[in-house]
């Protein structure tokens, strides 16, 4: 009578292989797609922080009296060259070991040789051998002395090329840092001394370090230390249709926006942008009393503008508590309008500087730059 066999065949071991490589697949695909939720979630509140924080408003100007303190000038240590002049006579030195050395047990062979066959020819021979390595050994030793000396000679002359070399690179620097820190500093007093050419390019350049949450093009015109920034706004899409959420178990989970919503964050956002750059220039550049900053949207030969505001220095102090921008531009009586639907309307009357129409145009000074993304 036949007996079954026990155990499972090669087939339903293969099965079982390929059942835990396809539960590997999707173990992985799961994780992947977790990981991207993640992602996903945490770029999307960076970004509504990011837009949250244009109505978070500070003003504390920098002093620029102690960046006047010039800098101290410390010099680098010269380098000690003497281990060359070590290494210049190891190198001579064990050039010449092998035949020292070779000499050496030659005059050991012979006198050896002699003691041995004393009463014989033998020590004759030995002795004139003796000599030989004698003469041979004392001319390596006077012939590596000579050698080592003018390889010192040659050594120390390139250790003082070095060091000439050395100090006329640590003299270059020490003169270009002096430069570098008159440079700093007459362009600090020009600034706090209200020179317009400085005052314009410091403008340029904290405008373009300065990063907001989406791409910002913009004009600045300045005359008469009263700069006019003009904000070419951005379309709605830089705000987030959806509110995103992840769960505890790492799903994400897409709420969207209503159209007013979207509309409300966005004018809040632009005029964040207005109050945020205006008190930004405040912080940074003590020489202005007032500023302009308008937003426009670009429509062509004729751009609409959506709002305008003058704000002062002490104004500028005081609206820091403002709750929102909205109501930031209310405090400062700037010109806009909101309509029903949270948006923008275009305005008529722009408030600008009374240079606006009055000062030469080769007399303002002018530019176009964009401000960074910090994402």
């Amino acid at each position: 009578m036949a007996t079954r066999q026990s155990g499972r065949g090669p087939r339903a071991a293969g099965n079982d292989s390929v059942v835990r490589v396809q539960a590997d697949i999707r173990d992985g695909v799961e994780q992947e797609r977790l990981k991207r939720y993640t992602r996903e979630y945490k770029q999307s509140r960076e970004i509504e922080e990011g837009l949250e924080s244009l109505s978070r408003f500070a003003c504390q100007p920098i002093d620029y009296v102690p960046a006047m303190t010039r800098k101290e000038w410390v010099e680098p240590a010269i380098p000690d060259f003497s281990y060359i002049l070590v290494e210049t006579r190891l190198k001579v030195t064990n050039k010449y070991l092998a035949a020292i050395a070779t000499q050496v047990l030659g005059g050991l062979f012979f006198v050896i040789l002699s003691l041995a066959f004393m009463d014989s020819f033998v020590p004759i021979i030995g002795i004139v051998g003796l000599a030989a390595c004698t003469l041979a050994l004392n001319r390596e030793l006077q012939n590596r002395r000579r050698e080592v000396d003018r390889a010192l000679t040659e050594a120390r002359a390139d250790i003082e090329r070095r060091v000439k070399e050395l100090r006329e690179k640590i003299a270059e620097e020490r003169q270009a840092f002096e430069e570098a820190e008159n440079q700093r500093i007459a362009r600090i007093e020009r600034l706090l001394n209200a020179d317009p050419a400085a005052v314009f390019e410091r403008i340029e350049e904290v405008l373009r370090s300065f990063k907001l949450p989406f791409y910002l093009r913009c004009t600045v015109d300045f005359y008469e230390l009263e700069p006019l920034v003009t904000l070419y706004l951005p379309g709605h899409n830089v705000i987030p249709p959806n509110i995103v959420t992840l769960s505890q178990a790492g799903v994400i989970d897409y709420e969207e926006k209503t159209a007013p919503a979207i509309n409300q964050q966005y004018s809040e956002a632009m005029a964040g942008t207005a109050v945020t750059l205006a008190l930004l220039l405040y912080t940074y550049l003590p020489p202005l009393d007032v500023l302009y900053v308008r937003g426009v949207f670009d429509r062509g030969e004729n751009p609409a503008c959506y709002y305008c505001l003058r704000l002062t220095r002490q104004a500028a102090l005081e609206v820091v508590e403002a709750p929102s921008a909205l109501e930031a531009f209310r405090q400062l009586e700037a010109r806009f309008e909101i309509g029903q639907n949270g948006m923008f309307t275009p305005i008529d009357e722009q408030l600008l500087p009374d240079w606006w129409e009055a000062a030469p145009r080769e007399g303002v000074l002018a530019t176009k730059l964009t401000i960074p993304s910090k994402f």
